[in-house]
């Protein structure tokens, strides 16, 4: 997944923004709702959050129980993640997928796998979707929030 021409420019990119006081787009709890009531209960599940950015959705999976990863392509935003975040049941990884599926596979398979408004930034859709493919276990839910054109 290549959300730029490469790594360092991704990364300086968006931790330029999130350094400047950016923050992104967050859920509501509705939404959260809704995900969770279709992915059910997370006791002892594994969620990954691609693209975390500073963590808002991990966080909310993680107080509904499950064993939440986070990646991210801007060591600014996993900074401000890690740091709103100091918790056994959460880890966070600066990267891509891609780029990080040795840690990745490590983690084992997961239940859930949520990407919020990162697709459209994603150069290879088909690696990206066979890299998702691959760490996702047989039974578990790939949640793609993306915006649509109007």
């Amino acid at each position: 997944m290549v959300y730029l021409k490469s790594m360092d420019s991704t990364d300086q990119y968006w931790s330029n923004l999130y350094t400047s006081g950016r923050d992104y787009t967050l859920i509501g709890t509705g939404e959260i709702d809704k995900i969770i009531a279709t992915v059910g209960v997370g006791e002892r599940q594994k969620q990954l959050d691609i693209g975390c950015g500073t963590g808002q959705l991990t966080r909310e999976f993680y107080h509904r129980g499950y064993t939440v990863v986070g990646i991210d392509p801007s060591a600014a935003a996993i900074e401000k993640a890690r740091n709103a975040t100091a918790r056994e049941g959460l880890t966070y990884y600066h990267g891509t997928i891609d780029q990080n599926t040795t840690l990745l596979e490590n983690e084992g398979l997961f239940d859930v796998i949520t990407c919020k408004l990162v697709y459209a930034f994603i150069e290879d859709k088909v690696t990206f979707l066979q890299n998702v493919n691959s760490i996702l276990s047989s039974s578990g839910y790939f949640i793609l929030i993306t915006p649509l054109p109007t």
